[in-house]
């Protein structure tokens, strides 16, 4: 089961109610080239350490670190503790304005076989090694990753409301969200949150790469010390835990682009999308996401002058040849990796990810200009994987197509950070919760 604990945090040196909206920064895979230069001017911004210049005449991630604990841009927290992390946003088509509720904490870097910590997604090496390298760089976890745990009764939401009442900072991000994080450090309440999650899987939500470097790193250091005690810094990982059964939980559809496929008529289009679709006719393309709405195995297809509804035909997920179990296969996005963008584009499954056939963008849109432009060739438009779906397929040791889960709001950078340097991380407070106070000996 899950292991968690509070840690000592580095924080920008704001006075709690004080702004922090230099200090923090977009989630790396998401901020555009513009937001990142902008960032990369304000000298203290998270960025530094989440997205490092690695280039002749800039400071090294490491030398940033120390300059800032020098001159004391940021401090570290003398008392262990969990952070409550509420994000308030509104969405076109909600008729209310939503809260995701959770918290920040260390949660043991376990490897994905050992079933504390489950993926719904395949990663690449190329990018863990680049998330090993920061880590290594920095010593320091900036980006916490996003994790889902289950608890129907809601017990930890009291906890974290009641921490909101003096919170530490908020600010307005880059989505328009409003991010708000409190600081809790009650014995009793850590406690409480400690013995729930020992009863608990985590279903990782976002930052697949990142937590595999900890795990990477983790097991590096496992070969250098003699006899660890387990509660070394290098053992956690910075994660922000939310309920899954939260109804403000919510993930976005990633569409499909076709791209580089040529001129295929419509007429031809038809003819091959109807071997494994009911295909109708649809007036108005922009209506398509509403159309699909709910629908399982339904989907938009947009060529240029010419949208369809697709559903899947009966008894075409049962024709698959890829070997997945059922709750796969039922997957929207199985359905249309397997049908259009193998038996009918012919890329096989395990090309999928890197091929250019198939590109990915959430906003509806823009897959319409990206059409009317020509750079796409047809849209294929989805609807949201359930957030159900994302537990139940990381159970079954599974995970699904690529870009398959675009959680939403992404968490930003810079509110906590946790070290990997001992004498930053033990606390003597840690002692009423049983955990250690003193770092092992090196081998």
């Amino acid at each position: 089961m899950a292991e968690i604990r509070p840690f000592r945090a580095w924080r920008y040196r704001v006075e709690p109610g004080g702004s922090i909206d230099r200090y923090v920064s977009p989630l790396f895979d998401v901020v555009t080239p513009a937001q990142l230069e902008q960032l990369y001017r304000i000298p203290q911004n998270s960025i530094h350490l989440s997205v490092p210049r690695r280039e002749a005449g800039v400071d090294t991630p490491e030398a940033i670190v120390q300059s800032w604990k020098a001159r004391g841009d940021i401090a570290l927290e003398p008392i262990p503790a969990l952070y409550a992390y509420y994000q308030h946003f509104a969405l076109p088509g909600e008729p209310e304005p939503l809260v995701r509720k959770g918290f920040i904490a260390l949660v043991k870097a376990t490897p994905w076989a050992d079933g504390n910590v489950l993926r719904h997604e395949s990663t690449m090496p190329d990018a863990v090694k680049d998330r090993l390298q920061t880590l290594k760089e920095t010593h320091m976890q900036v980006n916490p990753t996003h994790g889902l745990y289950h608890d129907p009764a809601f017990s930890l939401e009291p906890i974290f409301d009641e921490a909101m009442r003096a919170p530490l900072f908020e600010t307005e991000d880059y989505q328009g969200v409003r991010d708000v994080i409190a600081v809790v450090q009650d014995r009793a309440a850590i406690r409480q949150a400690l013995e729930l999650m020992q009863q608990q899987t985590i279903v990782l939500a976002d930052g697949h790469h990142r937590y595999e470097a900890a795990v990477a790193y983790r097991r590096e250091m496992l070969g250098r010390i003699k006899n660890p005690t387990g509660n070394e810094p290098w053992q956690y990982h910075l994660m922000y835990l939310t309920n899954d059964c939260s109804p403000d939980l919510r993930i976005m559809a990633t569409h499909r682009l076709l791209k580089g496929i040529g001129t295929v008529p419509p007429d031809e289009w038809r003819r091959r999308l109807e071997v494994f679709f009911e295909v109708t006719d649809v007036d108005d393309p922009t209506t398509l996401p509403e159309r699909i709405a709910g629908k399982p195995g339904t989907f938009g297809f947009i060529l240029p002058g010419t949208a369809w509804k697709l559903r899947i035909r009966p008894g075409m997920v049962e024709s698959m040849e890829w070997q997945f179990p059922d709750a796969v296969k039922q997957l929207d996005l199985t359905m249309l990796h397997y049908f259009i963008g193998w038996r009918i584009l012919g890329v096989e499954g395990s090309q999928q990810r890197k091929t250019p056939l198939i590109g990915y963008e959430r906003n509806f849109f823009r897959c319409l200009q990206e059409l009317s432009a020509g750079r796409a060739d047809a849209v294929v438009v989805t609807n949201p994987v359930p957030v159900s779906a994302v537990r139940q397929v990381a159970e079954l040791g599974q995970t699904m197509p690529p870009k398959s889960t675009y959680f939403y709001p992404k968490v930003v950078a810079g509110f906590v950070m946790s070290s990997l340097i001992d004498d930053e991380f033990y606390s003597h407070a840690d002692t009423g919760l049983g955990l250690a106070t003193a770092a092992p000996t090196a081998g």
